[in-house]
């Protein structure tokens, strides 16, 4: 009888191989499968005499799953990843562009479950300049 001794091992080392691998990606599979996804689209409006552009505005993502929380910052249109549950957009607070009104698309707040992909709309809108002038002739 003929023994195949080195058959043994490479046979071991692929079934550990697999489960390894199957275990890596169902770990992956079901960390990926807690996860939201937002994207923020930055409309500019400069009607009134503005002349930023969608990349000049910063908003954030305020976003609570559980016992966390997180925020995420970035500029003009971007797409964010985080845990499902609540979430709300903002201006960033700490980049904030004067002379513009903010408004909010209904998308831009509220609770997102895992695997849902949403569209939140942020327009910037130039407002006209409250001041005046006046000659003295």
């Amino acid at each position: 009888m003929v023994k195949y001794p080195v058959l043994r091992y490479p046979v071991a080392l692929a079934v550990l191989l697999v489960f390894t691998l199957s275990g890596s990606f169902l770990a992956a599979h079901a960390q990926n499968h807690s996860v939201a996804r937002l994207r923020i689209l930055t409309h500019v409006i400069n009607d009134d005499g503005g002349t930023n552009r969608s990349s000049d505005f910063s908003n954030c993502i305020d976003s609570s799953s559980g016992s966390s929380s997180t925020t995420q910052c970035s500029s003009g249109n971007s797409l964010h990843s985080f845990d499902a549950g609540s979430y709300n957009v903002t201006q960033d607070p700490n980049n904030p562009v004067r002379g513009y009104k903010v408004t909010y698309s209904k998308d831009c707040s509220g609770v997102i479950s895992a695997g849902d992909i949403r569209t939140c709309i942020v327009t910037y809108d130039d407002m006209a300049s409250s001041s005046s002038s006046s000659q003295v002739g």
